[in-house]
């Protein structure tokens, strides 16, 4: 690409300019995401386990919890280093967008919705289902501005797109090799367009799209790890007593997940085992369960500052190549790999949930379903929220192949963009299990 056609960093899908605005185009990024709809959204959205009212983090704090650690971690690189900045290379308000927009498609009930919507979007030709490729799709295509074109999203600008790419590459057509990926086949267009601003880059991450996804683990090993103690889920009075760590990472060994320890590092798992009984007995004294008496709750917010404190202030980011990298310390990545198999042992596998989850399988399925049926075959478009109608109008009925992985996609899209609460209300209501009311806002 030459460097007339290149894409800029503050260039937009549309060619909007700035006008009369006093923002950066880069302080609009952030603040169309921040007052966006599908934001907000994250209120109602789990985290690991639905929010019924106990203190567990949902999506939306969260979101912030990662954007106020990626913009502090970058504020630090360029008082350090502020030719990253003036070298277009680093700006704290791409990294906030990113981390605000990260996890914008997550759909109703979190990862086993994301699963489900995978099979049945492949089963049935559209594609499958990724929660980072709707979070990109939701800011390129369906997300609503008042200064945006139609089916542009928010229309951000190219850095941003490219810092919200954690993995940045399509899924591949035989489905081989990465597992995740950060677009979707009908969305190709607004990839490459991010893409181009770092067409050497290959299937590398952006410098700030690397930022992002360290404040993602961050936020979800730290902040997420104390709520569960908190809640009783979680026992690191146990887990971090002496002998815990080895009898934990035992478990984890006959599980296979072992390896998941030392995931971006050359350490062994011995090495991991040392790493973070080390950091246990440095940061986590914990000698009970949590009875929520303030003493604890004092040591509780000096210990999840002094991890995110660590986690920050360390990294470093090499420019001797032809890209910067973000450089973690292996200790630390060990330490935080160790703390996300904790919740994943403790919480995510929890084999109490496993009725809950069968039952998010179950709504997330049936809705799918109903809506795929009414769109395939040009049924009552009132059961069709509103926001939807003009792509509903388009391919309704139609069966030419393109347009079916269309109506594929449109029944993705629309049971992606519930809430929790609003899936479980609107199948109990299409089920005829609970009518509810005439006057019952549930979609639109």
């Amino acid at each position: 690409m030459s460097a007339k056609n290149r894409t800029t960093r503050d260039q937009r899908r549309s060619g909007e300019r700035m006008g009369d605005d006093p923002r950066s185009p880069f302080q609009r990024d952030r603040d169309r995401v921040l007052f966006s709809t599908p934001l907000h959204r994250l209120a109602e959205i789990t985290q690991v386990i639905s929010p019924d009212g106990h203190a567990f983090h949902n999506r939306l704090t969260h979101t912030l919890e990662v954007a106020q650690i990626g913009q502090r971690m970058t504020q630090r690189f360029i008082k350090g280093a502020p030719e990253l900045q003036a070298e277009g290379l680093l700006d704290p308000d791409v990294v906030e967008a990113a981390c605000l927009a990260h996890d914008l498609g997550h759909p109703p009930f979190g990862h086993v919705a994301e699963q489900t919507l995978d099979e049945l979007g492949q089963e049935h030709g559209g594609g499958g289902f990724e929660g980072n490729a709707q979070s990109y799709r939701i800011v390129t295509r369906l997300a609503l501005h008042a200064s945006a074109h139609e089916d542009q999203g928010l229309d951000l600008t190219a850095a941003t797109l490219n810092a919200i790419l954690k993995y940045p590459w399509l899924r591949s057509a035989d489905q081989q090799g990465h597992t995740k990926f950060g677009a979707y086949h009908s969305d190709l267009e607004a990839f490459d367009f991010a893409r181009s601003l770092t067409p050497d880059l290959g299937d590398g991450r952006s410098l700030e799209a690397q930022i992002m996804d360290h404040a993602d683990a961050i936020a979800y090993a730290v902040h997420d790890m104390i709520d569960f103690y908190q809640a009783g889920l979680l026992p690191l009075e146990d887990v971090f007593r002496q002998g815990g760590v080895e009898i934990f990472v035992t478990t984890l060994e006959g599980k296979n997940r072992a390896e998941k320890l030392t995931s971006g590092t050359n350490m062994t798992v011995l090495d991991a085992r040392k790493t973070v009984t080390d950091m246990a007995q440095a940061h986590l004294n914990l000698q009970q369960a949590y009875a929520g008496e303030k003493d604890e709750q004092y040591q509780l917010k000096e210990i999840a500052s002094r991890l995110i404190n660590r986690y920050i202030t360390a990294p470093t980011i090499d420019t001797s190549g032809s890209y910067p990298k973000l450089i973690i310390p292996q200790k630390h990545l060990i330490e935080i790999n160790f703390l996300k198999e904790l919740i994943w042992h403790y919480i995510i596998n929890r084999s109490q949930l496993g009725t809950q989850q069968e039952g998010m399988r179950y709504i997330v399925k049936g809705l799918f379903e109903i809506y795929r049926r009414t769109i395939k075959n040009d049924g009552d478009r009132r059961l069709i929220p509103a926001i939807f109608h003009k792509e509903f109008d388009e391919i309704a009925g139609r069966e030419e192949p393109a347009f079916r992985r269309r109506q594929v996609r449109l029944a993705i899209d629309i049971v992606a963009n519930l809430s929790d609460r609003q899936a479980a209300r609107l199948f109990s209501r299409l089920r005829g299990m609970d009518l509810g009311k005439i006057t019952d806002f549930i979609a639109g």
